[in-house]
């Protein structure tokens, strides 16, 4: 993970603020090592001539015990893929985007025990792969989640999908295991799952009481 290096106020000439007394939405800080004067309004966090927007943003995290963050982003103009994960390394963040975009701790579903990520790897137009290898792999690091928390599996067909909803959410579903699967695929492969579930002769039997209960 990159340091973020330590700087002295009186080192810098700061670029001036519009309004100094937004202090919420306005800081001075550093974007990749330089200088920069921060504002975040209207879903917009803009440095300078650069800016990032809400719609691509996915997520701030730490750095360390350092004022420093990295923002993780979605390329609004990737050229050579449908995606393109960036990251933005800056200090000094107005407080009003941390408030919106940092990352605090997993969510539930991502602290069971059984976490798959299933990679339909010939759904729709065959991206499944690159996505997470692009995307979804650095940034389930970034917010702590190591690689043995979780078991990938790479299906080719309708069929493999059905396999892998039968031999392995099926069994474990049986025995009262949480289970969370990240699917990377498009409606067939929820819709293979869901029959590898039913068509099994040995269906589940342990349903969550919260799921019972939703309407």
């Amino acid at each position: 993970m990159a340091s973020v290096p330590s700087y002295s106020e009186d080192k810098y000439e700061y670029p001036s603020s519009p309004s100094d007394t937004e202090s919420s939405t306005t800081n001075y800080g550093h974007v990749d090592d330089e200088p920069v004067h921060l504002s975040y309004r209207n879903g917009v966090l803009a440095w300078g001539a650069s800016e990032l927007r809400d719609d691509n943003i996915i997520v701030a995290t730490e750095v360390g015990e350092t004022i420093g963050h990295t923002i993780f982003s979605l390329a609004p103009d990737a050229a050579d893929s449908p995606f393109e994960l960036r990251t933005t390394r800056a200090t000094l963040l107005p407080q009003a985007f941390l408030d919106k975009h940092l990352f605090k701790t997993l969510p539930s579903y991502l602290q069971t025990d059984h976490i798959h990520v299933l990679i339909s790897t010939l759904s729709g137009t065959g991206l499944a792969p690159a996505f997470f290898d692009d995307v979804l792999h650095p940034l389930l690091r970034a917010i702590g989640l190591a690689d043995s928390a979780y078991t990938v599996t790479r299906t080719r067909s309708a069929e493999s999908v059905k396999d892998f909803a039968k031999s392995t959410l099926l069994v474990a579903a049986n025995g009262g295991q949480e289970q969370t699967v990240l699917m990377l695929s498009g409606d067939g492969g929820m819709v293979d799952t869901i029959n590898g579930l039913m068509e099994s002769g040995d269906r589940s039997r342990y349903v969550s009481k919260s799921l019972r209960d939703q309407d």
